[in-house]
């Protein structure tokens, strides 16, 4: 399983996102509730995932478990990653905790001499680096900037959310393209929500676009590989 939960980190770096999608939905232990500690490589892939998918709330509720084992059995190498995702998910939700997480992983890389643990993020932990006022060891900090970059030009969209920031869907297009994805017509979708026709052929314009396909059914594909919709639905 963790050679499994490595292949899926190799589809991640070189873009086969449907793969990565594909281990998620097979193989990703999805039990943050039942701790398993020596799945923890795979719970941090499968946060990884989580977090290319846009979901950095359950990336949080993936990583949160491991937290205490980390502490209580001093897993240094473990401890830098579970940082480096935690600040990562914090950054991309704006919640300036993110600084005291991030900050604790570099201590700890730079205590232990460890750079390819936090640069292995590359892209991902770049724009919070370059954001954070950091008084470690400098020497550490000019090895581990020049590996991240490294890292960022070899994989530049590692871990990159498949929708940006500014084109993620509002409530009312999710409201929408839940009903899209159960196969209501425009005219039904918008009845139920109470407005009027030429508003939701707005917002399913708005939605393809966001989605970057051109038919309703693209979207519905779409929408379950983003995990905006449920894979039943």
């Amino acid at each position: 399983p963790n050679m499994d939960a490595m292949l899926c980190r190799i589809d991640m770096h070189t873009g086969d996102l449907d793969a990565a999608d594909a281990w998620y939905r097979e193989k990703a232990p999805c039990e943050p509730t039942h701790l398993n500690v020596m799945r923890r490589y795979q719970y941090l892939t499968q946060a990884m995932v989580e977090l290319e998918d846009g979901r950095p709330d359950t990336a949080q509720l993936t990583l949160s478990p491991l937290e205490p084992y980390i502490q209580n059995c001093a897993r240094n190498i473990d401890g830098i990653h579970l940082n480096v995702l935690t600040a990562i998910a914090l950054h991309r939700k704006k919640d300036e905790r993110w600084r005291e997480r991030l900050t604790a992983a570099l201590d700890a890389a730079a205590e232990y001499r460890f750079i390819r643990t936090v640069s292995v993020y590359g892209t991902a932990v770049l724009p919070l680096l370059e954001a954070l006022d950091w008084d470690g060891d400098k020497a550490c900090r000019k090895r581990l900037m020049a590996a991240v970059r490294t890292q960022a030009a070899f994989y530049p969209h590692f871990l990159e959310p498949r929708l940006a920031p500014g084109e993620e869907l509002t409530p009312t297009e999710l409201q929408i393209l839940h009903l899209l994805c159960a196969d209501k017509s425009n005219t039904e979708i918008a009845q139920i929500m109470d407005v009027k026709l030429s508003t939701v052929k707005t917002h399913v314009s708005h939605i393809l676009d966001k989605l970057d396909v051109k038919r309703r059914a693209e979207a519905k594909t779409a929408a379950k590989k983003l995990h905006l919709v449920p894979d039943n639905l």
